[in-house]
């Protein structure tokens, strides 16, 4: 039941409970003795004469009888609360059907929403069924992630491991790399080392200019053929190619005949071409190459 039906359940009993204790207290006084009027005139005591005979005792007093008057007015209260009493319980009866009608309503709506609540026995066993294949489920659940969490656990104990090997393989090839480096600075160095020897033994010695520079030209050739540089230069009346060219190393003259256009007059000067371990060519110095271009409006003409 509702708080606030119980509440004005316990009201209503509680006003009963009082106009029940009023009925009773008014009923007590209407069943009592009611004193009576005083009458208007005094009773005469019997006189005794001397002469009298001596064993004749006085008649007793005259009882009044009561008021009319206030029994009417003490019945018709008690009728009033007798009548007031029996409406209030009509009421009170009528408000506990209407609340115990509504509570039954409330209660059936409740089991029409909620059926599980009162499940049969079949329904409470199936559903204790299917509760312990869910912790069933949940344990091998558990199981499982338990296995995985160790294997997870290996797996980055393994990648710690190959991270060591990785940073350790890193500088391995740094100190390989810094070495292989190294070493052809120091043939680089070794051939430079030995032009300045020559130049310094050369200028001492006063010998000819012209030897001095075909000594060096011997050494820096061997230098650049054995770090893997190469020269290139095509041959006059070639077209012109296209490698180990540079546009701003070229230089145009006009062709003395039509058919020369485009082809190589002379080159000044070779391209230096470095091939890499991947054989791919890197031009280090492009070539200084003369070739012939349009012939001019004269020529044309003749």
């Amino acid at each position: 039941m509702p708080a606030s039906s119980l509440k004005v359940v316990l009201l209503l009993a509680l006003v009963l409970v009082g106009i029940s204790a009023c009925g009773g207290a008014t009923s007590m006084a209407t069943l009592s003795p009611v004193p009576s009027a005083l009458p208007s005139q005094a009773t005469a005591s019997p006189s005794v004469s001397p002469g009298a005979n001596p064993s004749t005792t006085p008649s007793p007093k005259t009882t009044p009888a009561p008021n009319a008057d206030g029994a009417s007015v003490l019945g018709a209260i008690r009728t009033l609360l007798l009548i007031t009493l029996g409406t209030l319980a009509l009421i009170l009866v009528t408000a506990l059907s209407y609340l115990g009608i509504k509570n039954f309503t409330n209660f059936r709506t409740t089991i029409d929403n909620k059926e599980w609540i009162l499940a049969p026995a079949a329904h409470i066993d199936e559903v204790t069924q299917v509760a312990g294949l869910l912790q069933d489920r949940v344990a091998k659940l558990a199981s499982e992630v338990s296995a995985l969490s160790e294997a997870l656990a290996e797996r980055r104990e393994h990648l710690q491991i190959l991270a060591a090997s990785i940073a350790e393989h890193d500088d391995k090839l740094k100190k390989a790399t810094l070495g292989v480096e190294h070493h052809a600075r120091e043939k680089s160095l070794r051939h430079l080392a030995l032009i300045a020897e020559i130049l310094e033994i050369d200028s001492r010695s006063g010998i000819d200019a012209e030897a001095t520079v075909g000594g060096i030209k011997v050494e820096l050739e061997q230098l650049l053929e054995e770090n893997g540089v190469t020269t290139y230069e095509p041959k006059p009346g070639e077209k012109l190619p296209q490698r180990g060219v540079s546009l701003k190393r070229v230089k145009t003259i006009p062709a003395p005949q039509p058919e020369l256009a485009g082809t190589v007059k002379s080159v000044e000067s070779p391209a230096y071409i470095y091939v890499g371990p991947n054989a791919q060519e890197v031009v280090l110095h492009p070539m200084s190459i003369t070739v012939y271009g349009a012939p001019t409006a004269v020529e044309k003409e003749a």
